[in-house]
């Protein structure tokens, strides 16, 4: 007796749920009748009305399952895009000799793309250099440049020499990747000024100085890219950053200013 009555309480609570027993069995039934031109067996398999609205629930799944394999089956199948004709033959890459930087200078070589190499350190620069040209086989040029000595004597001298180096050249992709997230969680009073105005001068004054540097070429030949490397601390507008108060604004400034500044220009890409 105790048997029947839990038997019967599992039928009733699963009947909801489940109204028919092998619902994917129903589906692919019902379809293929359906692709043989036989309507009428395919709504006898359906049966009740829950039947048939369970089918078109599954129909939509299967529909939106089908849709992104195939957006998926394309993405894989397209021919890669050719940045040197799209954009030009020289990438400016800052922050190279690490990390994303790094990764970037060589993903951004593997297409053929040649790149001007922006650090503060010689022998790092010119480790990525080689590693670079043994690679791929594509030209580079570094540029030695402590981004933290922007807006300063030291730095105007600098920017100088970048401006210089990529003068006359096809610079078509930007990528900004340089970046400072130190002093990190500390309050204000405890860190040293120069300590923050060095974040500020990296994150925000050098990134804008050297996209300054490369974009009139851009506008001039009517394409090229900026990839702004930023932080997702500082990418929701409303959200709060104890103690980074100064680190998370620059990061989101990185993402919003230069989308209006440059939309109407070229294309650009900005990543948190």
């Amino acid at each position: 007796m105790d048997g029947e009555l839990i038997l019967v309480a599992q039928e009733h609570s699963c009947r909801p749920f489940f109204p028919h027993p092998r619902p994917y069995t129903l589906l692919v039934v019902v379809l293929v009748e359906l692709c043989l031109g036989r309507w009428e067996r395919a709504k006898s398999k359906m049966g009740s009305a829950a039947d048939a609205l369970l089918f078109r629930q599954l129909s939509v799944y299967v529909a939106t399952f089908a849709f992104r394999l195939l957006a998926h089956l394309a993405l894989l199948l397209r021919r890669p895009t050719d940045l040197r004709r799209r954009y030009g033959a020289w990438a400016v890459v800052t922050g190279p000799t690490s990390g994303i930087g790094r990764s970037m200078a060589l993903q951004l070589a593997r297409p053929g793309l040649n790149i001007v190499l922006v650090g503060r350190d010689p022998t790092k620069l010119d480790d990525i250099s080689e590693t670079i040209s043994a690679t791929h086989g594509v030209k580079t040029k570094t540029v030695v440049l402590d981004l933290a000595l922007v807006a300063t004597p030291e730095g105007d001298d600098a920017m100088r020499q970048l401006r210089e180096a990529v003068a006359g050249m096809n610079v078509g992709v930007l990528v900004n990747n340089a970046g400072v997230a130190t002093p990190q969680a500390v309050y204000l009073h405890e860190a040293d000024v120069e300590a923050w105005v060095q974040m500020l001068r990296v994150n925000v004054w050098a990134l804008t100085e050297v996209t300054a540097a490369v974009l009139p070429g851009m506008v001039e030949r009517g394409r090229g890219a900026v990839v702004n490397i930023g932080s997702g601390n500082g990418s929701v507008d409303a959200m709060p950053f104890p103690l980074y108060s100064v680190y998370a604004p620059p990061p989101n400034g990185t993402n919003s200013p230069y989308l209006t500044f440059t939309h109407r220009l070229i294309g650009l890409m900005a990543h948190p």
